[in-house]
């Protein structure tokens, strides 16, 4: 993370916080919520990925708990942050995250701002057919392909 990224929910920063920048807080969050499960770590663990990849990757988990640290929908900040996130199809219009129950790899270009990222599902919901894998890529063009450590599981335990 670079040192100038800001709390998605601070109110002097955001209205000048690039795209980027915020792409790069929402993956902070989930690399931090990532460190804070055990569970998921192990389940990793299991699967060949470390905790040194999950530090240098900088592979995160989407517990669907950011609506909880962004501000309200109905407040100016909050409708500022959700609309920039949703612009970026990071967040549905319903206010669901597009990776929820996701395993998350983000990827990086030359300057250290995220450019892409690739979201495994572990667990099968019955009642939901949703995808296994979930790909994002900011508007852009990109010179050389990404490789995600987490596609190649993905695709193999699909």
């Amino acid at each position: 993370m670079t040192a100038h990224a800001n709390s998605l929910n601070d109110t002097r920063s955001m209205s000048t916080t690039s795209d980027g920048q915020i792409a790069e807080q929402l993956f902070q969050h989930y690399h931090q919520k990532l460190l804070e499960m055990p569970q998921v770590l192990e389940l990793l663990r299991n699967q060949g990925i470390d905790d040194a990849q999950v530090l240098q990757k900088y592979i995160g988990y989407s517990d669907r708990s950011l609506n909880k640290v962004l501000p309200c929908a109905r407040t100016a900040l909050g409708g500022l942050v959700r609309g920039r996130l949703q612009a970026m199809q990071l967040l549905r219009r319903s206010g669901h995250e597009a990776f929820a129950g996701c395993v998350v790899e983000p990827c990086f270009d030359l300057n250290g701002v995220v450019c892409s990222a690739c979201g495994v599902r572990f667990r099968r919901q019955a009642s939901r057919a949703r995808p296994r894998m979930v790909f994002w890529y900011r508007a852009g063009i990109y010179y050389a392909p990404f490789d995600f450590l987490l596609a190649k599981m993905g695709g193999h335990y699909a």
